[in-house]
């Protein structure tokens, strides 16, 4: 064996040892991400939570609220609304190409249903989707003695808030009667009560993401929304209609928890990829490395 021969085997053998070095530090650091990003139990997030409503309600309104999951359940597109100018809609419009956000709340409301708007409003804020463009909002009232004057003042009111108003063409606040109303509760599992000695609406905090095709694909409940899993939510309910090849990987590393509405990174998943992605890289380090050899061998030989 000739001294450059050697040399050249001594080479390979460190490169290798490095990229082995690397590969292990990668799964380290993986499986300690995964640990790191996982929600400790109890979390506010994951909470379903009781509306914080009158004392005076008793527990026959109360024991009648709630999320019932009715996951990959149709939702009824023939149902008909007006918009906040007034104009009668069916839920059809907003459907078709895009996956789309559907919150139930009722616009007077005194307590709850403000923290849950905003909440959804500071989530989607920091998205680089954008409602109109990547999917659709629709916001629809329980109360049918809500018209569109009090739909139009709130969202005019939250698009300022947040910054929003360029993109209020993606964003839809809607009143209808019980007639329509309680169909569409029936159908996304919005369990509410009224309580007709405060004038008040008992209702479960949360929102519904639904594909393309109207479709339930997701439920977050509480009313504060990461912009991770409003982004991932929206990758599952669009049925790769939205985000890049690059989302759908990530997505695959996580983990949607039905109880909390929330997504986890998936340890398993991400050793998994994480492997293949060492063991690609083993791959093409070794043709490079072959390569080099073979073209070094060919030069000393035209030298001899």
């Amino acid at each position: 064996m000739s001294f450059c021969q050697s040399r050249s085997m001594m080479h390979r053998g460190a490169a290798l040892k490095v990229l082995l070095s690397v590969a292990t530090l990668v799964l380290m650091v993986s499986a300690a991400t995964a640990g790191s990003f996982t929600e400790p139990g109890g979390s506010f997030y994951g909470e379903e939570l009781r509306p914080p409503v009158s004392n005076q309600m008793g527990s026959e309104v109360l024991d009648k609220v709630g999320w019932t999951q009715n996951l990959n359940k149709q939702i009824p597109l023939d149902l008909t609304f007006k918009d906040e100018d007034g104009k009668v809609v069916k839920l059809q419009k907003y459907f078709g190409e895009k996956p789309v956000l559907i919150e139930m709340v009722y616009f007077y409301c005194p307590m709850l249903c403000g923290e849950v708007m905003k909440g959804t409003f500071r989530g989607l804020k920091d998205l680089t989707f954008r409602p109109g463009r990547d999917y659709e909002m629709v916001v629809v009232s329980v109360n049918p003695k809500e018209g569109p004057d009090i739909a139009k003042a709130k969202k005019l009111a939250y698009l300022k808030e947040f910054g929003m108003e360029k993109e209020a063409a993606g964003i839809h606040f809607l009143t209808g009667e019980n007639t329509n109303i309680k169909p569409l509760a029936k159908a996304l599992g919005f369990d509410y009560s009224y309580d007709p000695k405060t004038d008040q609406f008992a209702h479960p905090a949360g929102l519904v993401l639904a594909t393309p095709t109207g479709h339930i694909a997701r439920y977050m409940s509480g009313v504060l929304f990461e912009p991770k899993d409003l982004r991932f939510g929206f990758l599952d309910a669009g049925r790769g209609k939205i985000g890049s090849p690059l989302d759908l990987i990530v997505l695959k590393c996580y983990h949607y928890d039905g109880q909390s509405g929330k997504y986890t990174l998936a340890i398993m998943d991400v050793i998994r990829i994480g492997g293949l992605i060492t063991v690609m890289l083993i791959g093409l380090l070794m043709v490079v490395l072959v390569r080099r050899d073979v073209a070094r061998t060919k030069s000393q030989e035209k030298e001899l």
